[in-house]
């Protein structure tokens, strides 16, 4: 009997050397490009380089999609593509790439560019904007959507079936709506002062200062923040005491008594709101709820036959800050109170017309067609008397298909749970042995 002799690769049907060839072969020509053009500049991506790379992708992964499901095809590309080895090699790569991105520094492409070192040379410092995560990006798009495409071109109702085509189109979606909306999406960062009306915006990747189509007015700022606490200082080194674990005394009631390093301190008297006065030679605070006014209380500090009592205040950019000197070496200090929250009343106007307001914080932006505002700063020596803020406008006009695309695929991986095991088995293991 005559020995099978062993098939070399590229000869007959494609399966997963001639997978990890394409893979291979694709990563090292990406390499060797990102070494000779460095990384893809911020915006490098836009339009309309991204418009002709995205329409490409799409007419090729309808006509492998297509030719795919012809009886008879004898192109060996075609019937890869939609391959398990496609899939799983291409993911592979892909997967091996976001483990690199996720072990690894990433930074600014622009700080990237011109450093020395492999690690940098080869784009893992800079990741998404380098040539060979998205050429791989757009390879495992291609895959991807081909199979989504014959399986749709071919698809035949049940519960299992269903969720298959819901899982495929809802990872695709997600894929390519966050490659589109990473490469359409403009930051700009704007400084906004009450009662002033601000079109203008710094664009993040250029740096350049732009009219925008939005424009916002601060009308008010807001600060919350955390109930003072008290703290002892050595005024020598300027290390808050004890040094390796440090006292700390809230004031979340009055009156409040606690210790800090040995001294017992109580709290007869809390000013949420207060400034400085001269009585009798002596500082009193009294009650100041106008611009500048800042916490103050009134403490008695006790230790063996020692006791001290007086105002301590963090202060603010009008007062100076109070401390009650022990002795030589150390005294009670009140730092600055913990923000919670801080909060901007914004006032906007579109230049194709509308308006609005709405009250935005941290974790709650406005969202006014595709544009997002996100408050990012304020004035921090004016605190909760700050009159101006910086906020960060986003426009994604891609984030809503990403959103769908990822409830798409939730849908369906609820579908496949729900449907009988095998079918989908079955299915795909007869079409692939038609390929």
């Amino acid at each position: 009997m005559m020995k099978e002799e062993k098939r070399n690769i590229w000869s007959g049907r494609w399966g997963y050397p001639e997978g990890w060839a394409i893979v291979g072969g694709l990563l090292l020509i990406s390499y060797i490009w990102q070494w000779v053009m460095g990384p893809i500049p911020a915006g490098g991506f836009t339009h309309p380089i991204s418009t002709v790379v995205l329409s490409v992708l799409i007419i090729a992964t309808l006509l492998i999609g297509i030719l795919s499901r012809k009886r008879g095809n004898k192109l060996h590309f075609v019937r890869f593509i939609v391959s398990p080895a496609a899939t799983i090699t291409s993911l592979s790569a892909f997967l091996l790439l976001l483990t690199i991105m996720g072990f690894s520094k990433q930074i600014d492409p622009r700080m990237a560019n011109g450093l020395g070192g492999l690690f940098h040379t080869s784009g893992w410092s800079a990741m998404i904007h380098s040539h060979p995560f998205n050429t791989i990006y757009i390879y495992l798009l291609l895959v991807l959507g081909s199979v989504t495409i014959r399986r749709l071109l071919a698809f035949k109702f049940s519960v299992r079936e269903l969720g298959f085509m819901l899982n495929h189109l809802g990872l695709y979606g997600f894929l390519f709506f966050a490659l589109v909306s990473g490469s359409n999406m403009q930051r700009y960062t704007m400084a906004l002062t009450e009662d002033e009306v601000e079109w203008r915006g710094t664009n993040q990747a250029t740096h350049a200062v732009e009219e925008l189509p939005i424009a916002l007015e601060l009308k008010h700022f807001t600060l919350d923040e955390y109930p003072p606490k008290l703290m002892l200082l050595n005024t020598e080194t300027g290390q808050v005491l004890p040094e390796s674990r440090p006292d700390m005394l809230n004031i979340e009631e009055i009156p409040t008594t606690g210790l800090l390093n040995g001294w017992k301190v109580s709290v007869d008297e809390l000013l949420p709101l207060g400034a400085p006065l001269v009585r009798d030679s002596t500082i009193v605070f009294s009650q100041f709820a106008s611009s500048g006014g800042a916490p103050a209380a009134h403490i008695t500090a006790h230790k063996g036959s020692k006791t001290y009592n007086g105002w301590v205040s963090c202060g603010s950019y009008l007062f100076p800050h109070r401390a009650l000197s022990l002795d030589e070496t150390t005294c009670i200090i009140m730092p600055f109170p913990e923000i919670r929250q801080y909060y901007a009343t914004l006032d906007y106007y579109l230049k194709d017309g509308g308006a609005g307001s709405k009250v935005i914080s941290v974790n709650d932006p406005l969202k006014v067609r595709d544009w997002y505002v996100y408050q990012l700063n304020f004035d921090e020596e004016m605190r909760r008397w700050a009159t101006s803020t910086e906020v960060e406008l986003v426009y994604d006009p891609w984030l809503t298909p990403v959103l769908v695309s990822i409830w798409v695929l939730f849908t369906g991986a609820i579908f496949l749970l729900l449907g009988p095991s095998n079918s989908i088995y079955k299915r795909t293991k007869k079409e692939e042995e038609s390929l």
